[in-house]
Protein backbone atom coordinates (compact mmCIF):
# COMPACT_ATOMS: atom_id res chain seq x y z
CA UNK A 1 0.00 0.00 0.00
CA UNK A 2 1.40 3.40 -0.97
CA UNK A 3 1.63 6.27 1.45
CA UNK A 4 -1.27 8.17 -0.13
CA UNK A 5 -3.56 5.19 0.33
CA UNK A 6 -2.46 4.80 3.92
CA UNK A 7 -2.97 8.48 4.55
CA UNK A 8 -6.39 8.36 2.86
CA UNK A 9 -7.46 5.48 5.06
CA UNK A 10 -6.64 7.47 8.20
CA UNK A 11 -8.26 10.63 6.90
CA UNK A 12 -11.51 8.74 6.23
CA UNK A 13 -11.62 7.22 9.74
CA UNK A 14 -14.52 8.55 11.81
CA UNK A 15 -13.71 10.74 14.84
CA UNK A 16 -13.38 8.96 18.17
CA UNK A 17 -16.62 10.37 19.48
CA UNK A 18 -18.64 9.36 16.38
CA UNK A 19 -17.89 5.66 15.68
CA UNK A 20 -20.43 4.22 13.30
CA UNK A 21 -19.40 0.59 12.97
CA UNK A 22 -18.39 -2.14 15.38
CA UNK A 23 -15.12 -2.70 13.55
CA UNK A 24 -14.14 0.95 13.85
CA UNK A 25 -15.01 0.96 17.56
CA UNK A 26 -12.98 -2.18 18.15
CA UNK A 27 -10.06 -0.67 16.26
CA UNK A 28 -10.16 2.48 18.37
CA UNK A 29 -10.47 0.59 21.66
CA UNK A 30 -7.40 -1.46 20.85
CA UNK A 31 -5.22 1.12 19.12
CA UNK A 32 -5.60 4.08 21.42
CA UNK A 33 -4.65 2.38 24.73
CA UNK A 34 -1.75 0.66 23.00
CA UNK A 35 -0.55 3.97 21.62
CA UNK A 36 -0.74 5.57 25.05
CA UNK A 37 1.04 2.72 26.82
CA UNK A 38 3.82 2.57 24.26
CA UNK A 39 4.40 6.22 23.44
CA UNK A 40 3.51 8.32 26.50
CA UNK A 41 6.15 6.76 28.80
CA UNK A 42 8.77 7.30 26.12
CA UNK A 43 7.73 10.88 25.58
CA UNK A 44 7.54 11.73 29.29
CA UNK A 45 10.93 10.20 30.03
CA UNK A 46 12.57 11.97 27.09
CA UNK A 47 13.71 8.70 25.59
CA UNK A 48 11.74 9.40 22.40
CA UNK A 49 12.49 12.91 21.11
CA UNK A 50 10.47 14.79 18.60
CA UNK A 51 13.24 14.41 16.03
CA UNK A 52 12.59 10.67 15.68
CA UNK A 53 8.80 10.84 15.52
CA UNK A 54 7.26 10.21 12.11
CA UNK A 55 5.64 13.30 10.68
CA UNK A 56 3.03 11.62 8.48
CA UNK A 57 -0.65 11.03 9.15
CA UNK A 58 0.14 7.55 10.50
CA UNK A 59 0.66 9.27 13.90
CA UNK A 60 -1.96 11.93 13.93
CA UNK A 61 -2.17 14.73 16.47
CA UNK A 62 -5.55 13.44 17.63
CA UNK A 63 -3.97 10.21 18.80
CA UNK A 64 -1.27 11.93 20.90
CA UNK A 65 -3.41 14.73 22.29
CA UNK A 66 -3.99 14.14 26.01
CA UNK A 67 -7.66 15.13 25.82
CA UNK A 68 -8.30 12.67 23.02
CA UNK A 69 -6.58 9.89 24.96
CA UNK A 70 -8.63 10.64 28.06
CA UNK A 71 -11.84 10.60 25.99
CA UNK A 72 -10.88 7.34 24.32
CA UNK A 73 -10.05 5.70 27.65
CA UNK A 74 -13.36 6.81 29.09
CA UNK A 75 -15.14 5.31 26.04
CA UNK A 76 -13.27 2.03 26.41
CA UNK A 77 -14.18 1.67 30.10
CA UNK A 78 -10.58 1.92 31.32
CA UNK A 79 -9.55 4.12 34.26
CA UNK A 80 -9.59 7.79 33.38
CA UNK A 81 -6.44 9.85 33.33
CA UNK A 82 -6.73 13.59 33.67
CA UNK A 83 -5.42 15.77 30.89
CA UNK A 84 -3.42 17.79 33.35
CA UNK A 85 -1.49 14.71 34.45
CA UNK A 86 -0.86 13.75 30.87
CA UNK A 87 0.34 17.26 30.05
CA UNK A 88 2.67 17.13 33.01
CA UNK A 89 4.32 14.00 31.67
CA UNK A 90 3.56 12.07 34.91
CA UNK A 91 6.41 13.89 36.66
CA UNK A 92 7.23 12.48 40.11
CA UNK A 93 6.98 14.50 43.29
CA UNK A 94 10.22 16.32 44.01
CA UNK A 95 10.80 14.51 47.29
CA UNK A 96 10.53 11.17 45.53
CA UNK A 97 12.50 12.00 42.40
CA UNK A 98 15.70 10.56 43.80
CA UNK A 99 13.89 7.22 44.28
CA UNK A 100 12.27 7.20 40.81
CA UNK A 101 13.86 3.88 39.99
CA UNK A 102 11.52 2.07 42.40
CA UNK A 103 8.37 4.02 41.59
CA UNK A 104 5.89 3.40 38.82
CA UNK A 105 5.49 6.70 36.86
CA UNK A 106 2.08 5.54 35.54
CA UNK A 107 0.55 4.79 38.93
CA UNK A 108 -2.64 6.44 40.14
CA UNK A 109 -2.48 8.88 43.12
CA UNK A 110 -3.28 6.14 45.66
CA UNK A 111 -0.60 3.95 44.13
CA UNK A 112 1.87 6.83 44.28
CA UNK A 113 1.12 7.40 47.95
CA UNK A 114 1.68 3.71 48.60
CA UNK A 115 4.94 3.96 46.67
CA UNK A 116 5.94 6.95 48.78
CA UNK A 117 5.30 4.91 51.91
CA UNK A 118 7.51 2.17 50.46
CA UNK A 119 10.25 4.75 49.86
CA UNK A 120 10.05 6.04 53.41
CA UNK A 121 9.98 2.49 54.76
CA UNK A 122 13.03 1.70 52.64
CA UNK A 123 14.83 4.79 53.98
CA UNK A 124 13.78 3.95 57.54
CA UNK A 125 14.96 0.39 57.08
CA UNK A 126 18.27 1.67 55.79
CA UNK A 127 18.53 4.01 58.79
CA UNK A 128 17.76 1.19 61.19
CA UNK A 129 20.42 -0.94 59.55
CA UNK A 130 22.93 1.87 59.96
CA UNK A 131 21.97 2.23 63.63
CA UNK A 132 22.29 -1.50 64.18
CA UNK A 133 25.78 -1.33 62.74
CA UNK A 134 26.96 1.48 65.02
CA UNK A 135 25.35 -0.16 68.06
CA UNK A 136 27.17 -3.43 67.32
CA UNK A 137 30.40 -1.49 66.95
CA UNK A 138 29.82 0.42 70.20
CA UNK A 139 29.27 -2.85 72.08
CA UNK A 140 32.54 -4.42 70.94
CA UNK A 141 34.56 -3.20 73.93
CA UNK A 142 31.80 -3.76 76.52
CA UNK A 143 32.23 -6.60 78.99
CA UNK A 144 29.75 -9.46 78.90
CA UNK A 145 28.43 -8.51 82.35
CA UNK A 146 27.36 -5.06 81.10
CA UNK A 147 26.56 -5.76 77.46
CA UNK A 148 22.84 -6.42 77.86
CA UNK A 149 22.22 -3.32 79.99
CA UNK A 150 24.27 -1.07 77.71
CA UNK A 151 22.40 -2.35 74.65
CA UNK A 152 19.07 -1.52 76.33
CA UNK A 153 20.33 2.00 77.02
CA UNK A 154 21.44 2.43 73.40
CA UNK A 155 18.07 1.18 72.13
CA UNK A 156 16.30 3.65 74.43
CA UNK A 157 18.51 6.47 73.17
CA UNK A 158 17.80 5.59 69.54
CA UNK A 159 14.04 5.66 70.15
CA UNK A 160 14.32 8.98 71.99
CA UNK A 161 16.39 10.48 69.18
CA UNK A 162 14.04 9.22 66.47
CA UNK A 163 10.96 10.57 68.27
CA UNK A 164 12.63 13.83 69.35
CA UNK A 165 11.88 13.08 72.98
CA UNK A 166 13.90 12.86 76.18
CA UNK A 167 13.77 9.43 77.80
CA UNK A 168 15.17 8.31 81.12
CA UNK A 169 16.86 5.13 82.32
CA UNK A 170 16.60 3.71 85.82
CA UNK A 171 19.28 4.59 88.37
CA UNK A 172 22.64 3.22 87.26
CA UNK A 173 25.88 2.58 89.10
CA UNK A 174 28.84 4.81 88.18
CA UNK A 175 30.69 2.08 86.26
CA UNK A 176 27.71 1.34 84.02
CA UNK A 177 27.18 5.07 83.45
CA UNK A 178 30.74 5.46 82.20
CA UNK A 179 30.37 2.49 79.86
CA UNK A 180 27.04 3.70 78.48
CA UNK A 181 28.35 7.22 77.90
CA UNK A 182 31.37 5.86 76.03
CA UNK A 183 29.06 3.77 73.83
CA UNK A 184 26.68 6.68 73.19
CA UNK A 185 29.60 8.86 72.08
CA UNK A 186 29.85 6.66 68.95
CA UNK A 187 26.36 7.56 67.78
CA UNK A 188 26.40 9.11 64.26
CA UNK A 189 23.24 11.21 64.74
CA UNK A 190 23.98 13.54 67.69
CA UNK A 191 22.36 11.27 70.25
CA UNK A 192 23.65 12.24 73.68
CA UNK A 193 22.94 11.95 77.40
CA UNK A 194 22.84 13.89 80.68
CA UNK A 195 23.34 12.48 84.16
CA UNK A 196 20.54 13.14 86.62
CA UNK A 197 20.35 11.80 90.15
CA UNK A 198 18.51 14.59 91.96
CA UNK A 199 21.40 16.97 92.65
CA UNK A 200 24.71 17.97 91.03
CA UNK A 201 27.46 15.45 91.71
CA UNK A 202 25.14 12.49 92.36
CA UNK A 203 26.90 9.13 92.42
CA UNK A 204 24.03 6.89 91.30
CA UNK A 205 22.17 8.65 88.53
CA UNK A 206 19.73 8.16 85.70
CA UNK A 207 20.76 8.91 82.13
CA UNK A 208 18.52 11.28 80.20
CA UNK A 209 18.97 10.39 76.53
CA UNK A 210 17.89 12.05 73.30
CA UNK A 211 19.00 14.46 70.60
CA UNK A 212 21.58 17.03 71.70
CA UNK A 213 19.24 19.83 70.61
CA UNK A 214 16.54 18.49 72.92
CA UNK A 215 18.88 18.05 75.86
CA UNK A 216 20.09 21.64 75.50
CA UNK A 217 16.78 22.78 77.00
CA UNK A 218 17.16 20.64 80.14
CA UNK A 219 18.00 22.80 83.17
CA UNK A 220 18.73 20.79 86.31
CA UNK A 221 20.66 23.40 88.24
CA UNK A 222 19.62 24.01 91.89
CA UNK A 223 18.14 27.44 91.10
CA UNK A 224 15.89 25.96 88.41
CA UNK A 225 14.87 23.06 90.66
CA UNK A 226 14.06 25.44 93.51
CA UNK A 227 11.32 27.02 91.39
CA UNK A 228 9.52 23.71 90.83
CA UNK A 229 6.24 22.89 92.61
CA UNK A 230 6.82 21.01 95.91
CA UNK A 231 5.75 17.58 94.64
CA UNK A 232 7.18 17.79 91.14
CA UNK A 233 9.35 14.85 90.06
CA UNK A 234 11.59 16.07 87.22
CA UNK A 235 12.42 13.18 84.91
CA UNK A 236 11.13 10.63 87.38
CA UNK A 237 13.33 11.52 90.37
CA UNK A 238 11.95 12.43 93.79
CA UNK A 239 13.68 13.12 97.11
CA UNK A 240 12.20 11.57 100.24
CA UNK A 241 12.95 12.14 103.92
CA UNK A 242 13.09 9.05 106.14
CA UNK A 243 12.51 10.62 109.54
CA UNK A 244 12.94 8.98 112.92
CA UNK A 245 14.64 9.38 116.30
CA UNK A 246 18.01 7.66 116.00
CA UNK A 247 19.60 9.21 119.12
CA UNK A 248 19.69 5.82 120.83
CA UNK A 249 20.74 3.94 117.70
CA UNK A 250 23.65 6.04 116.51
CA UNK A 251 25.24 3.20 114.53
CA UNK A 252 22.50 3.39 111.90
CA UNK A 253 24.14 4.45 108.66
CA UNK A 254 23.90 4.22 104.88
CA UNK A 255 23.96 0.41 104.87
CA UNK A 256 21.05 0.12 107.30
CA UNK A 257 18.87 2.61 105.43
CA UNK A 258 19.55 0.94 102.10
CA UNK A 259 18.85 -2.51 103.55
CA UNK A 260 15.52 -1.36 104.99
CA UNK A 261 14.44 0.18 101.68
CA UNK A 262 15.36 -2.97 99.77
CA UNK A 263 13.49 -4.96 102.42
CA UNK A 264 10.24 -3.37 101.22
CA UNK A 265 10.64 -5.19 97.91
CA UNK A 266 12.01 -2.30 95.86
CA UNK A 267 14.79 -3.05 93.39
CA UNK A 268 18.18 -1.37 93.49
CA UNK A 269 17.69 0.33 90.12
CA UNK A 270 14.83 2.37 91.63
CA UNK A 271 17.06 3.79 94.35
CA UNK A 272 19.64 6.54 93.92
CA UNK A 273 21.90 8.13 96.52
CA UNK A 274 21.17 7.95 100.24
CA UNK A 275 22.56 10.49 102.72
CA UNK A 276 22.32 10.27 106.52
CA UNK A 277 21.04 13.48 108.10
CA UNK A 278 22.90 15.18 110.96
CA UNK A 279 21.72 15.07 114.58
CA UNK A 280 20.42 11.50 114.18
CA UNK A 281 17.22 12.62 112.47
CA UNK A 282 17.17 10.00 109.75
CA UNK A 283 18.18 10.21 106.10
CA UNK A 284 17.21 11.50 102.68
CA UNK A 285 17.03 9.24 99.65
CA UNK A 286 16.54 9.83 95.95
CA UNK A 287 14.15 7.32 94.41
CA UNK A 288 12.16 6.79 91.24
CA UNK A 289 8.78 8.50 91.31
CA UNK A 290 7.26 5.21 90.13
CA UNK A 291 7.87 3.60 93.53
CA UNK A 292 7.14 6.59 95.75
CA UNK A 293 3.72 5.33 96.83
CA UNK A 294 5.01 1.84 97.60
CA UNK A 295 7.92 3.20 99.65
CA UNK A 296 5.75 5.57 101.69
CA UNK A 297 3.28 2.79 102.44
CA UNK A 298 5.68 -0.02 103.34
CA UNK A 299 8.78 1.51 104.97
CA UNK A 300 7.81 1.83 108.64
CA UNK A 301 11.05 0.88 110.41
CA UNK A 302 14.80 1.16 109.95
CA UNK A 303 16.31 -1.36 112.31
CA UNK A 304 14.24 -1.00 115.47
CA UNK A 305 13.43 2.68 114.95
CA UNK A 306 9.96 3.63 113.63
CA UNK A 307 10.15 6.01 110.67
CA UNK A 308 7.88 8.06 108.45
CA UNK A 309 8.51 8.74 104.77
CA UNK A 310 7.58 12.01 103.06
CA UNK A 311 8.64 13.91 99.94
CA UNK A 312 11.10 16.78 100.26
CA UNK A 313 10.19 20.00 98.40
CA UNK A 314 12.80 20.81 95.77
CA UNK A 315 13.70 24.21 97.29
CA UNK A 316 14.98 22.31 100.36
CA UNK A 317 16.83 19.51 98.56
CA UNK A 318 20.07 21.41 97.94
CA UNK A 319 20.15 22.59 101.55
CA UNK A 320 19.72 19.09 102.97
CA UNK A 321 22.31 17.58 100.62
CA UNK A 322 24.83 20.22 101.73
CA UNK A 323 24.17 19.42 105.40
CA UNK A 324 24.64 15.71 104.77
CA UNK A 325 27.89 16.25 102.87
CA UNK A 326 29.23 18.41 105.68
CA UNK A 327 28.34 15.72 108.20
CA UNK A 328 30.05 13.01 106.15
CA UNK A 329 33.24 15.03 105.92
CA UNK A 330 33.32 15.92 109.61
CA UNK A 331 32.64 12.38 110.81
CA UNK A 332 34.97 10.69 108.34
CA UNK A 333 38.70 10.22 108.67
CA UNK A 334 41.17 12.20 106.59
CA UNK A 335 44.76 10.99 106.55
CA UNK A 336 47.91 11.86 104.67
CA UNK A 337 50.22 9.11 103.47
CA UNK A 338 53.60 9.47 101.79
CA UNK A 339 54.23 6.88 99.09
CA UNK A 340 57.01 6.22 96.61
CA UNK A 341 54.61 5.89 93.70
CA UNK A 342 50.99 6.41 92.67
CA UNK A 343 50.44 2.78 91.73
CA UNK A 344 47.01 1.44 92.51
CA UNK A 345 48.29 -1.27 94.86
CA UNK A 346 50.48 1.21 96.72
CA UNK A 347 47.70 3.74 97.29
CA UNK A 348 45.19 1.01 98.21
CA UNK A 349 47.64 -0.33 100.79
CA UNK A 350 47.86 3.12 102.37
CA UNK A 351 44.15 3.86 102.19
CA UNK A 352 42.91 0.63 103.81
CA UNK A 353 45.82 -0.04 106.17
CA UNK A 354 46.90 -3.37 104.69
CA UNK A 355 50.11 -4.78 103.28
CA UNK A 356 50.92 -4.03 99.67
CA UNK A 357 50.94 -7.76 98.89
CA UNK A 358 47.41 -8.17 100.27
CA UNK A 359 46.22 -5.09 98.35
CA UNK A 360 47.72 -6.47 95.14
CA UNK A 361 46.03 -9.84 95.72
CA UNK A 362 42.62 -8.23 96.30
CA UNK A 363 43.04 -6.03 93.23
CA UNK A 364 43.74 -9.05 91.05
CA UNK A 365 40.59 -10.74 92.37
CA UNK A 366 38.52 -7.61 91.72
CA UNK A 367 37.85 -7.08 95.42
CA UNK A 368 39.43 -3.64 95.33
CA UNK A 369 38.26 -1.39 92.52
CA UNK A 370 39.27 2.02 91.23
CA UNK A 371 36.36 4.24 90.21
CA UNK A 372 34.05 1.22 90.41
CA UNK A 373 36.09 -0.86 87.97
CA UNK A 374 38.65 -3.63 88.27
CA UNK A 375 42.07 -2.32 87.29
CA UNK A 376 45.66 -3.46 87.00
CA UNK A 377 47.87 -3.12 90.06
CA UNK A 378 50.12 -0.75 88.11
CA UNK A 379 47.31 1.70 87.21
CA UNK A 380 48.21 5.26 88.24
CA UNK A 381 45.88 6.90 90.77
CA UNK A 382 44.83 10.55 90.35
CA UNK A 383 43.14 13.22 92.46
CA UNK A 384 39.42 12.62 92.84
CA UNK A 385 39.67 8.87 92.31
CA UNK A 386 37.53 6.61 94.47
CA UNK A 387 38.86 3.31 95.81
CA UNK A 388 36.40 0.73 97.10
CA UNK A 389 37.42 -2.47 98.89
CA UNK A 390 35.13 -5.36 99.73
CA UNK A 391 34.77 -5.48 103.52
CA UNK A 392 36.76 -2.28 104.03
CA UNK A 393 34.54 0.44 102.60
CA UNK A 394 35.65 3.24 100.38
CA UNK A 395 38.32 5.93 100.19
CA UNK A 396 38.55 9.12 98.13
CA UNK A 397 41.83 10.69 97.02
CA UNK A 398 41.46 14.36 97.96
CA UNK A 399 44.87 15.64 96.88
CA UNK A 400 48.31 14.57 95.67
CA UNK A 401 51.45 16.65 96.22
CA UNK A 402 55.02 15.83 95.31
CA UNK A 403 57.53 16.18 98.17
CA UNK A 404 61.08 17.50 98.03
CA UNK A 405 62.35 13.94 98.10
CA UNK A 406 60.35 13.14 94.96
CA UNK A 407 57.76 11.16 96.82
CA UNK A 408 53.98 11.70 96.92
CA UNK A 409 51.97 13.07 99.84
CA UNK A 410 48.48 11.66 99.29
CA UNK A 411 45.51 13.02 101.25
CA UNK A 412 42.86 10.34 101.56
CA UNK A 413 39.39 10.60 103.06
CA UNK A 414 37.45 7.63 104.39
CA UNK A 415 33.82 8.13 105.45
CA UNK A 416 32.69 7.01 108.88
Amino acid sequence: MDSSAAGGHHRNRPAIGNQSTKSDLWEVLVAVPLAMLLLVPLLSSGLLGSAVLPSGPSLSASVLAPTSIAKALATSGLASVSASRLHSGFSLDSDLSQHSSILDPHSQPDDRRAAAVRVRASSSSSGRQQKVEWVDKALLGVSSSERNEVKQILDLAIRASREWEIKSTNFLNPALIQTAEAALSQSPDRTSSIRWGGYPGSERTKLLVGQEDSLDFVDLQPNALASLPPHESPYGVVCVAIAGNFKFDTSTGHREFLGSILGTGLRREHIGDIHVLPQHKGAIAFVSSLVLGALCGTLTKVGRVPVTVSTVPWPRVAELVALCKEKELSEGKTLTKVENSLRFDSVASAAFGMSRAKAASMIKKGDIQLNWRARQTSTQVEEGDVLSARGFGRATVFSINETKKEKYAIQIHRPA
